[in-house]
């Protein structure tokens, strides 16, 4: 007789604090749902307080429902006690719950923005990383594996980075055109052409696809990204 799955259960993040490598400024009587085992997600998975757009292609999913919260329950973030895998890109926008991971990521994309993210093992990313605002936290405590990593703005901190490229927003926008701030409704800079799609002309194209959970990576740079 097989046991049944073990099912999600809710503890205060006091409780995850040591595991995870919580920073004592978070709120120690937060709402976790922790999953047990490891969690696969089709298509999209959105890190943010507000609900996707259901008509999404290809699909989004809600963080809570992907990790399987009870109806009526508030919570305020999901702990993964394996690898997390989602088929298309994370993404969090300008604020969001908690995403903590305690073994390995695997993801399209990871776009990091207003919500705090802690993977304990490796970030095996196939099209891009971006950390954008200057309110959320990405850390990720093993080896972070991308074609192309973009900061702008944004707190990131990776234990090793195995990235072919990787390029900073403010310090592109102050060589270039000695405008200490960000890109925002400049052409995209010279040295990211040779990686990313012919398509994108300006700058912001490029972060709104990025938000929408598209590539943006030309396919030929992420293949010799993936075999090196």
């Amino acid at each position: 007789m097989t046991a049944p799955p073990t099912p999600p259960r809710i503890v205060a993040l006091a409780d995850l604090a040591d595991a995870y490598r919580v920073p004592d400024y978070m709120p120690a009587d937060w709402r976790i749902l922790v999953v047990p085992g490891d969690l696969r997600v089709d298509g999209d998975l959105q890190l943010e307080w507000d609900r996707p757009n259901g008509n999404a292609h290809p699909p989004r999913h809600d963080w809570r429902d992907a990790a399987g919260c009870p109806p009526g329950e508030a919570i305020d973030g999901v702990a993964i006690e394996g690898s997390l895998h989602v088929g298309g890109a994370i993404i969090s926008h300008w604020a969001g719950p908690m995403l903590l991971v305690r073994e390995h990521l695997r993801a399209r994309s990871l776009i990091a923005g207003g919500a705090f993210i802690r993977i304990r093992g490796n970030a095996d990313v196939a099209d891009t990383v971006l950390g954008h605002t200057n309110h959320g936290e990405l850390y990720i405590d093993g080896t972070t594996t991308a074609p192309l990593l973009i900061w702008d703005d944004h707190f990131f901190n990776a234990a090793t980075i195995n990235a072919p490229y990787t390029f900073d927003t403010r310090a592109a926008a102050w060589e270039d055109w000695g405008y200490d701030d960000d890109l925002d409704g400049y052409p995209v800079p010279e040295q990211l052409k040779p990686v990313l799609r012919e398509e994108f002309g300006c700058w912001d194209d490029v972060m709104d696809a990025l938000r929408a959970g598209k590539d943006v990576v030309k396919a030929n740079f992420r293949d010799q990204a993936s075999s090196s």
